[in-house]
């Protein structure tokens, strides 16, 4: 059995149809990881944080004053 070189975003011809099926789960993995890979450099993925900062600013409840307490004689 040879041995396949490792290569980058390639296509496949492997020698048997088991082998076949594991490059195309392989292929179908790396796909989705490089579109998470894309995602998660996306600036608008980047900016979730500092959104969720500003709308917890906004919304959050206003702090009442102290109540004064009366004095009971």
């Amino acid at each position: 059995m040879s041995e396949m070189q490792r290569q980058k975003n390639v296509i496949w011809n492997p020698p048997n149809e088991w082998q076949y099926v594991n490059l195309q789960i392989l292929m179908d993995i790396r796909g989705e990881l490089i579109r998470l890979n894309n995602l998660l450099h996306c600036q608008n993925f980047i900016d979730i944080p500092i959104i969720l900062r500003e709308i917890r600013g906004h919304v959050a409840p206003k702090k009442k004053p102290a109540r004064k307490r009366r004095k009971v004689e």
